[in-house]
Protein backbone atom coordinates (compact mmCIF):
# COMPACT_ATOMS: atom_id res chain seq x y z
CA UNK A 1 0.00 0.00 0.00
CA UNK A 2 2.76 2.29 0.78
CA UNK A 3 4.40 1.88 -2.59
CA UNK A 4 1.04 2.29 -4.45
CA UNK A 5 0.66 5.58 -2.36
CA UNK A 6 3.88 6.64 -3.01
CA UNK A 7 3.42 6.25 -6.92
CA UNK A 8 -0.19 8.13 -6.69
CA UNK A 9 2.06 10.80 -4.74
CA UNK A 10 4.37 10.99 -7.35
CA UNK A 11 1.69 10.60 -10.31
CA UNK A 12 0.01 13.87 -9.08
CA UNK A 13 3.49 15.61 -8.81
CA UNK A 14 3.94 15.14 -12.59
CA UNK A 15 0.74 15.98 -13.54
CA UNK A 16 0.82 19.12 -11.78
CA UNK A 17 4.27 20.16 -13.18
CA UNK A 18 3.40 19.35 -16.61
CA UNK A 19 -0.02 21.61 -16.02
CA UNK A 20 2.81 24.49 -14.82
CA UNK A 21 4.76 23.97 -17.94
CA UNK A 22 1.57 23.86 -20.08
CA UNK A 23 0.49 27.10 -18.98
CA UNK A 24 4.06 28.56 -18.91
CA UNK A 25 4.29 27.95 -22.88
CA UNK A 26 0.48 28.69 -23.26
CA UNK A 27 1.07 31.88 -21.22
CA UNK A 28 4.49 32.83 -23.60
CA UNK A 29 2.78 31.80 -26.59
CA UNK A 30 0.16 34.12 -25.93
CA UNK A 31 2.56 36.83 -24.31
CA UNK A 32 4.32 36.48 -27.82
CA UNK A 33 1.04 36.73 -29.77
CA UNK A 34 0.10 40.04 -27.94
CA UNK A 35 3.69 41.77 -28.92
CA UNK A 36 2.79 40.79 -32.38
CA UNK A 37 -0.53 42.54 -32.71
CA UNK A 38 0.43 45.16 -30.50
CA UNK A 39 3.55 45.30 -33.79
CA UNK A 40 0.93 45.10 -36.15
CA UNK A 41 -1.38 48.37 -34.25
CA UNK A 42 1.88 50.33 -34.28
CA UNK A 43 2.46 49.43 -37.84
CA UNK A 44 -1.18 50.09 -38.78
CA UNK A 45 -0.87 53.59 -38.33
CA UNK A 46 2.23 53.89 -40.77
CA UNK A 47 -0.33 52.73 -43.27
CA UNK A 48 -3.34 54.65 -42.64
CA UNK A 49 -4.64 57.96 -42.99
CA UNK A 50 -7.14 59.53 -41.04
CA UNK A 51 -7.83 62.83 -39.42
CA UNK A 52 -5.93 62.82 -35.73
CA UNK A 53 -7.34 64.89 -33.08
CA UNK A 54 -5.31 68.56 -32.60
CA UNK A 55 -3.67 67.28 -29.01
CA UNK A 56 -0.19 66.00 -29.24
CA UNK A 57 -1.46 62.64 -28.34
CA UNK A 58 -2.03 59.65 -30.23
CA UNK A 59 -4.60 57.52 -28.10
CA UNK A 60 -4.34 53.76 -27.92
CA UNK A 61 -7.50 52.25 -26.23
CA UNK A 62 -8.00 48.03 -24.84
CA UNK A 63 -11.01 47.91 -24.12
CA UNK A 64 -11.05 44.78 -21.56
CA UNK A 65 -7.90 43.13 -20.08
CA UNK A 66 -5.54 41.61 -22.04
CA UNK A 67 -1.31 41.02 -22.06
CA UNK A 68 -1.36 43.45 -25.17
CA UNK A 69 -1.52 46.26 -23.18
CA UNK A 70 1.60 45.65 -21.54
CA UNK A 71 3.39 45.05 -25.50
CA UNK A 72 1.11 48.61 -26.64
CA UNK A 73 2.95 50.40 -23.15
CA UNK A 74 6.58 48.97 -24.46
CA UNK A 75 5.95 50.43 -27.67
CA UNK A 76 4.57 53.56 -26.50
CA UNK A 77 7.50 53.79 -24.71
CA UNK A 78 9.76 54.50 -27.45
CA UNK A 79 7.76 55.27 -30.52
CA UNK A 80 5.44 58.19 -31.69
CA UNK A 81 2.73 58.26 -34.29
CA UNK A 82 2.86 61.08 -36.55
CA UNK A 83 5.08 62.70 -33.73
CA UNK A 84 2.64 62.55 -30.84
CA UNK A 85 3.34 61.05 -27.65
CA UNK A 86 1.52 57.15 -27.65
CA UNK A 87 -1.35 56.80 -24.89
CA UNK A 88 -2.28 53.34 -24.21
CA UNK A 89 -4.95 53.28 -21.35
CA UNK A 90 -7.23 49.49 -20.38
CA UNK A 91 -10.86 50.31 -19.61
CA UNK A 92 -13.20 47.65 -18.64
CA UNK A 93 -16.36 49.37 -20.05
CA UNK A 94 -17.76 51.49 -22.93
CA UNK A 95 -18.97 54.02 -20.11
CA UNK A 96 -14.84 54.61 -19.43
CA UNK A 97 -14.25 55.46 -23.73
CA UNK A 98 -13.38 58.86 -24.38
CA UNK A 99 -11.75 59.71 -27.41
CA UNK A 100 -9.39 57.38 -28.86
CA UNK A 101 -7.57 57.32 -32.31
CA UNK A 102 -7.56 53.28 -32.43
CA UNK A 103 -9.62 50.89 -29.65
CA UNK A 104 -8.92 47.04 -29.77
CA UNK A 105 -11.76 45.33 -28.70
CA UNK A 106 -10.63 42.34 -26.27
CA UNK A 107 -14.01 40.83 -26.30
CA UNK A 108 -15.27 38.02 -29.16
CA UNK A 109 -18.94 38.63 -27.54
CA UNK A 110 -21.47 40.11 -30.10
CA UNK A 111 -22.96 41.78 -27.94
CA UNK A 112 -20.03 43.95 -26.80
CA UNK A 113 -19.03 44.42 -30.59
CA UNK A 114 -22.47 46.22 -31.29
CA UNK A 115 -22.46 48.16 -27.97
CA UNK A 116 -19.28 49.21 -29.47
CA UNK A 117 -19.61 50.05 -32.86
CA UNK A 118 -22.85 52.02 -31.44
CA UNK A 119 -20.57 54.08 -29.35
CA UNK A 120 -17.94 54.92 -31.63
CA UNK A 121 -20.51 55.05 -34.75
CA UNK A 122 -19.61 58.99 -35.34
CA UNK A 123 -15.68 59.23 -34.44
CA UNK A 124 -13.06 58.49 -36.01
CA UNK A 125 -11.70 55.55 -34.37
CA UNK A 126 -10.27 52.59 -35.63
CA UNK A 127 -11.75 49.49 -34.58
CA UNK A 128 -9.56 46.27 -34.21
CA UNK A 129 -10.59 43.12 -32.79
CA UNK A 130 -9.32 39.17 -33.04
CA UNK A 131 -12.74 37.63 -33.37
CA UNK A 132 -13.81 35.58 -36.29
CA UNK A 133 -16.39 37.20 -38.26
CA UNK A 134 -15.94 40.58 -36.42
CA UNK A 135 -14.40 42.12 -39.37
CA UNK A 136 -17.36 41.22 -41.32
CA UNK A 137 -19.57 42.56 -38.24
CA UNK A 138 -18.25 46.05 -38.89
CA UNK A 139 -14.79 45.97 -37.30
CA UNK A 140 -12.20 47.63 -39.20
CA UNK A 141 -9.40 45.71 -39.09
CA UNK A 142 -9.49 42.08 -36.82
CA UNK A 143 -7.02 39.89 -36.30
CA UNK A 144 -7.40 35.86 -37.36
CA UNK A 145 -5.06 32.99 -36.82
CA UNK A 146 -3.90 31.30 -40.34
CA UNK A 147 -1.47 28.17 -39.94
CA UNK A 148 0.73 29.28 -36.81
CA UNK A 149 0.56 32.79 -38.46
CA UNK A 150 -0.94 36.09 -37.03
CA UNK A 151 -2.90 38.03 -39.95
CA UNK A 152 -5.45 40.62 -40.64
CA UNK A 153 -8.54 41.59 -42.35
CA UNK A 154 -9.93 44.72 -43.33
CA UNK A 155 -13.52 46.10 -43.45
CA UNK A 156 -12.93 48.96 -46.57
CA UNK A 157 -16.42 49.99 -46.24
CA UNK A 158 -15.87 50.44 -42.31
CA UNK A 159 -12.35 52.45 -42.44
CA UNK A 160 -14.61 54.59 -45.55
CA UNK A 161 -17.06 55.48 -43.38
CA UNK A 162 -14.78 56.03 -40.43
CA UNK A 163 -12.46 58.39 -42.89
CA UNK A 164 -9.47 56.08 -42.96
CA UNK A 165 -7.94 55.83 -46.00
CA UNK A 166 -5.31 52.99 -46.24
CA UNK A 167 -2.88 52.64 -47.94
CA UNK A 168 -2.16 49.74 -50.73
CA UNK A 169 0.68 48.35 -49.33
CA UNK A 170 -1.68 47.62 -46.09
CA UNK A 171 -4.61 46.50 -48.78
CA UNK A 172 -2.20 44.49 -50.19
CA UNK A 173 -0.81 42.45 -47.06
CA UNK A 174 -4.67 41.88 -45.57
CA UNK A 175 -5.63 38.19 -45.39
CA UNK A 176 -9.05 39.03 -46.34
CA UNK A 177 -10.41 41.93 -47.55
CA UNK A 178 -14.14 42.96 -47.24
CA UNK A 179 -16.00 45.60 -49.38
Amino acid sequence: MNGRKSFLLLLLYIISLSSVFCNFGQSANENLESQVKAAYIYNFTKFLEWKTNDSGFFIIIVLGKSSITNSLYKIAGSKKIEGKTIIVNEISDLFNLDFCNILYLVSDNNDILTDTLKKIKDKNVLLVTSAKGFAEKGAAINFVQVGDKIKFEINRKELKEKGIIPNSSLLALAYKIYE
